[in-house]
């Protein structure tokens, strides 16, 4: 959209549309001949709408752009090098044992946050380019937008992934004296980029942003005291994904709180375990325990909470799902790898790849929609098992299936403990496949949110007017009973009705 001088050209050269067109075109190549910057309106992610060059413009996206191509390359080497630290023989009895007992938690849960920090900035910007309105739906203000949540990320990426090949170097080639520097000064800055109390980001009151989240999250914990909307749903459905985070946070936060890391080398070294901070101590395994159904306890707890407001079988339905979550994950502690274990989860992993797709993105068949989501989402798709209205392309729906069918795989045994397969670069990989995997359905989810709300104002305006003509036409057969003749009197209303109807029309 041009500036207004450029609307003036236009109207100045030509009189009807196709001169106008042609008017702002020669406007435009006159400017860029003379070098006049060429402005237009756009609020680069704030509230009101404002001149800016396309110069400026494209200087934003490039490095939006070039921010979170860096953050997902250092995600990859951060997780090249810690695999390369297991493959290396040399390696295999001092650094890799130093660095798995240490601070390899630590540092997988701040990758891991970055990256679906990132994760979400492209969902925004996906949402706001397919016209789905995420902030009325999420409750979030209009500074709200990918250009802060990449920027952040991208800032606590570099200082996370800085932070680490600094410590990586020195537990191998002794590049600094003091290893424990870098991973306590990528925690301070972390913290402290997220609870400082003043705007790092100043044009999008990212401060503001900050302390919305943490309300946010608030909310979430006391639940279901507080009454459950989409947006806090919304929340507590990430943090599902993220059960090894809190965990990790929990390791992290013993190790400093014991003072174990301090002199934890010459333990490690010798082959010793930890003790302390580890399943050892029943304290420690306890909270390790709690951590991980922690997420599923909170998601049950607003199911039930929106079953007892809205009275509707679904979220009965909803709060199963998350319960067979927590008993997979009791059953990875006291019977893993076993038979029952693997029954759950094919039942978990199948209950909960259904719901994604039919709950949560709304498709299914014609009739299986007008069952679940009433007959104006039970018309014919053009694109076999999809519904009718769509804001993607069909391709991304079919990708997007499998992809999140693979995802649910990963997902449970992530949140299964001692499983003989997770290794920790093996929880990374399953980590960061969640992180995709949670990123996508967001991106479906909003947009099925968007399309069922859009339909509600007229279900309740076809429900009003049903009740409004039942309403009339049984007062009709009130006003017409005088004029019935005696064979056609009953006590059955429905021959009542047409008996006023009918005498209605002798009337008239």
């Amino acid at each position: 959209m041009f500036e207004r001088g450029a609307h003036g050209a236009a109207a100045a050269i030509g009189e009807d549309e196709g001169d106008a067109a042609e008017g702002v075109y020669q406007y435009v190549k006159l400017n860029m001949a003379y070098e006049v910057p060429v402005t237009i309106l756009d609020g680069l992610g704030q509230e009101q709408v404002q001149e800016v060059t396309v110069d400026v413009l494209k200087n934003r996206f490039f490095m939006l752009g070039l921010q979170t191509g860096m953050a997902m390359q250092m995600l990859v080497i951060a997780m090249l090098m810690m695999m390369l630290f297991y493959g290396h023989a040399t390696m295999a009895s001092s650094a890799i044992l130093e660095f798995s007992g240490e601070y390899y938690p630590l540092y997988r849960a701040l990758f891991l946050v970055c990256l679906f920090g990132a994760l979400h900035g492209i969902c925004l910007f996906i949402w706001k380019r397919s016209g789905i309105n995420y902030r009325t739906m999420l409750s979030v203000p209009h500074a709200h937008n990918y250009h802060s949540v990449i920027r952040a990320s991208f800032t606590i990426m570099t200082v996370a992934f800085c932070s680490f090949v600094l410590y990586a170097l020195t537990i191998t080639v002794d590049f600094t004296p003091n290893r424990h520097v870098w991973p306590a000064l990528a925690i301070s800055l972390s913290l402290l980029y997220l609870i400082a109390p003043w705007d790092w980001m100043a044009i999008w009151a990212d401060r503001v942003q900050r302390y919305n989240l943490v309300c946010a999250i608030g909310k979430v914990l006391i639940t279901p005291a507080y009454p459950t909307t989409f947006g806090l749903n919304f929340i507590a459905d990430i943090v599902t994904s993220m059960p090894k985070v809190f965990v990790d946070i929990l390791f992290t936060t013993c190790i400093y709180a014991t003072g174990e890391v301090f002199f934890a080398e010459s333990s490690l070294r010798l082959g010793t375990a930890s003790l302390t901070c580890s399943d050892q101590n029943f304290h420690f395994y306890v909270g390790r325990i709690l951590l991980s159904v922690f997420p599923f306890w909170i998601r049950l707890l607003q199911c039930i909470r929106l079953l007892v407001d809205s009275r509707e079988v679904k979220h009965l339905a909803n709060a199963f799902k998350y319960l067979s979550s927590m008993t997979l994950v009791f059953l990875g502690i006291v019977a893993q790898n076993s038979a029952a274990w693997l029954a759950f989860a094919v039942i978990t992993t199948v209950y909960t790849f259904i719901w994604d797709v039919i709950m949560d993105w709304g498709h299914g068949t014609a009739a299986l929609r007008s069952y679940l989501f009433g007959w104006e989402f039970g018309g014919r798709s053009t694109s076999p098992f999809l519904r009718p209205v769509r804001y993607y392309p069909a391709w991304c729906y079919y990708a997007a299936i499998p992809i999140n069918a693979l995802g649910r795989i990963g997902l449970v045994i992530l949140i299964s403990p001692n499983l003989d397969i997770q290794h920790q670069h093996i929880v990374l990989l399953l980590g960061m496949l969640e992180m995709l995997r949670r990123a996508q359905w967001a991106l479906f989810r909003l947009e099925w949110e968007q399309i069922y709300r859009n339909n509600k104002p007229n279900r309740e305006m076809k429900r009003r007017a049903s009740a409004l003509s039942q309403e009339l036409l049984n007062d009709l057969s009130r006003r017409m009973l005088p004029y019935f003749r005696p064979e056609d009197k009953s006590t059955d209303e429905e021959n009542v009705i047409q008996g006023a109807l009918s005498a209605q029309r002798e009337l008239l």
